[in-house]
């Protein structure tokens, strides 16, 4: 069983790479037209489908990449690139509520890009096979979960979330949690080249 400390690490690090802010002002800009009823069935089957790939990865992620050839301190590199790269994209980006959302997209928009790479991208991948490998795929899933649930229910409060601090203070939370990601993706890189070179 993980330790108290481990169970933290492995809960922050999944928050951080969900990164609800990061989501939440192109997710309000394609629902804030739509009746609220609307808006809860789009987040509940974008639940679903974040939660399905999370268990999907977290059960067999480690495996698909054993298949493929990939030794753990591989993927631990090349996911703290793609940790580095989500990270200093989500520094330099613009304010995402300026894009125009068609309504025929937002049918899907709960799935992609929501759920898809928004929730469960490569930075949460990237975490559930290196939770599953130090413990085991039942504290993957149960963490994974646990989190899941927290961003959604951030994603459900969204309206009122943006009205309290405005879209300026959404940008501000949207960069430090990308900063996090920053130290992250350094740690995870250092860590394999730490392993490789012993």
């Amino acid at each position: 069983m993980p330790s108290f400390d481990q169970l933290i690490m492995y809960g922050v690090s999944l928050f951080i790479a969900m990164d609800p802010f990061g989501v939440m002002p192109l997710y309000f800009t394609a629902v804030r037209s739509l009746s609220v009823a609307r808006q809860n069935r789009m987040l509940i089957e974008s639940f679903i489908v974040s939660l399905a790939l999370g268990m999907l990865f977290a059960v067999g992620g480690f495996w698909i990449f054993k298949a493929l050839g990939m030794e753990l301190d591989d993927f631990r590199i090349g996911g703290g690139l793609v940790f580095l790269i989500i990270a200093i994209q989500a520094i330099m980006k613009n304010d995402s509520t300026a894009e125009r959302i068609s309504a025929k997209d937002r049918m899907l928009f709960g799935i992609v890009p929501v759920a898809v790479p928004g929730i469960v991208g490569p930075a949460v991948i990237t975490n559930l096979v290196f939770i599953t490998r130090d413990s085991s795929f039942l504290w993957s899933i149960l963490m994974f979960t646990l989190c899941l649930i927290v961003t959604y229910g951030i994603l459900f409060v969204a309206r009122y979330i943006i009205k309290a601090i405005g879209t300026k203070g959404l940008m501000v939370l949207s960069k430090i949690f990308a900063l996090l990601l920053v130290g992250m993706a350094v740690m995870f890189i250092r860590t394999g080249l730490q392993s490789l070179l012993k």
